[in-house]
């Protein structure tokens, strides 16, 4: 008989913490995160509240000519980023104290996952004792499941290329009807509605 599959763990009301970045380069640590938003939400689309800040430069970082110059097209992108920035410590010990603050177990998301993943995770080992993926060993560890990359998963879903699963090439009500318009807020909110209608039992039409 084959053997049924066993789960170490049960995850206990899953909430998807669906995040976005905005950076000055692609190196953490070389470069800096100018900003970053979440969103916290069910399969249901049940919201659970938004977080979001902006964050002043590293020390010893500097700007990565090829973003800025990305950035030079899209000034008010870059003006919301850049705002009022605050300390990362600051930033990042808020930002534990809501994932923690969340009426379930928290599972970080993001679109994709390979860009938006190592700078939460850089940012919260330097500025915290938290990081994005841990063993079961730590049963206080911020997130209780490995992270969720949404461009995989919607290809999956889909039936995708996985290079097809592109913001431009979704429908807007996919997104909610949220403009992706490189504001971390925005666009973060776009991708918490994809997470539902992709988890959704009939999923997209």
């Amino acid at each position: 008989r084959d053997a049924e599959p066993r789960c170490c763990e049960v995850i206990n009301s899953p909430i998807y913490v669906v995040t976005d970045v905005e950076l000055d380069g692609p190196v953490p640590g070389r470069h800096s995160m100018l900003s970053f938003a979440s969103v916290a939400v069910t399969p249901d689309g049940h919201h659970h509240g938004e977080f979001e800040s902006v964050l002043s430069e590293l020390d010893g970082a500097s700007p990565d000519p090829e973003i800025m110059a990305f950035w030079k097209t899209q000034p008010e992108a870059y003006a919301a980023a850049t705002r009022n920035p605050e300390p990362p410590e600051a930033v990042m010990k808020r930002f534990v104290d809501w994932v923690r603050s969340l009426a379930g177990d928290a599972i970080f998301a993001a679109h994709p996952l390979a860009l938006d993943g190592p700078w939460i995770d850089f940012y919260l080992q330097r500025f915290t004792r938290e990081c994005l993926s841990e063993g079961p060993w730590r049963p206080k560890r911020l997130f209780r499941s490995p992270p969720l990359c949404l461009m995989s998963f919607a290809a999956g879903r889909l039936g995708w290329p996985t290079w097809a699963c592109d913001v431009d090439r979704y429908p807007a009500d996919w997104l909610g009807d949220h403009e992706h318009t490189h504001q971390a807020i925005d666009d973060a909110r776009g991708y918490a509605h994809l997470l539902v209608i992709l988890m959704s039992k009939s999923g997209p039409a």
